[in-house]
């Protein structure tokens, strides 16, 4: 038997917004083989023992601590050497096709498997009872999938006078104020955190200002109706010229443009099924 290199063929799932959790359950098999298909739904396998995955004509290996990602309407077909074999899979609906992960179908999860499969057994209690806790657990635990890379500590560790910097901008994104007097209320010097910014986020603190702003503006002209004088009011740009060059600059649409906009198609509501493995990409 010829294996496919387990990160060889890799699929696009929606991950704008939690997936709805149509099934989860530990799996305990003592067949020779299983083989199916979900109609409309996608599927994840997190595996504790050893076998093989065939599914679009190629067949994987399975190891312990390996996790697969099914797209929907896809026959594929579990087969073990030895049994009980043991798995956890969830059966899930994806939203918000306007952010996509690219995931392998088989792929290991290092040492991040062991949380993850726990968190999983977890979660399967709340199916029917807690719902929306039950999404919330699948998402971040698919999150954890598409990004198996990252070390645990995802986060830097960021200068304590820069996180209370970040703060102060977004508190005082309505009124003016000056880098020196944000340097003093951070309780660090005008150059040192000119510095950190730079470093942290690869730009100015003017820029990083605008940026917030325009982010904050985005947010107020789609889902809200305020109007827009009210919203360059809000984020600390009472000239209307000033803030359509701004928005305009940072976010490459006029305020105008953003009002008109669907707020349900900037949220990414809509999800979209595949129907066969023509959607999947080589690496």
């Amino acid at each position: 038997m010829v294996y496919i290199h387990p990160m060889a063929l890799v699929s696009s799932l929606p991950m704008g917004l939690p997936p709805m959790v149509f099934a989860i359950g530990v799996g305990r098999h003592s067949e020779t083989s299983h083989s199916y298909r979900l109609n409309g739904l996608w599927c994840i396998h997190l595996y504790r023992y050893k076998g093989e995955l065939a599914v679009g004509g190629r067949h994987y290996r399975i190891e312990p601590g390996h996790v697969s990602l099914i797209p929907p309407n896809t026959v594929f077909e579990h087969i073990w050497p030895t049994w009980p074999a043991v798995e956890v899979s969830v059966h899930f609906a994806p939203h918000g096709d306007y952010l996509k992960q690219r995931i392998p179908i088989i792929q290991p999860m290092g040492e991040r498997f062991e949380r993850a499969y726990i968190d999983l057994l977890e979660a399967t209690h709340w199916l029917s009872k807690e719902q929306e806790r039950l999404n919330a657990r699948v998402y971040d635990v698919l999150w954890r999938i598409a990004r198996p890379s990252e070390p645990l500590e995802v986060f830097r560790r960021t200068h304590p006078a820069l996180e209370r910097a970040e703060n102060l901008i977004r508190i005082k994104l309505a009124e003016p104020f000056a880098v020196a007097d944000l340097a003093e209320e951070a309780g660090i010097s005008h150059n040192h955190l000119i510095r950190l910014f730079k470093t942290e986020h690869d730009m100015t603190i003017q820029a990083y200002v605008r940026q917030q702003r325009a982010l904050r503006a985005r947010h107020l002209l789609v889902h809200t109706t305020m109007s827009i004088k009210a919203i360059a009011n809000e984020v600390g740009v009472g000239n209307l010229q000033q803030f359509n060059k701004l928005v305009k600059r940072e976010l490459t649409k006029t305020p105008r443009e953003l009002r008109l906009a669907d707020p349900d198609e900037a949220l990414g509501t809509g999800f979209e099924k595949r129907t066969d493995t023509q959607d999947w990409e080589e690496l």
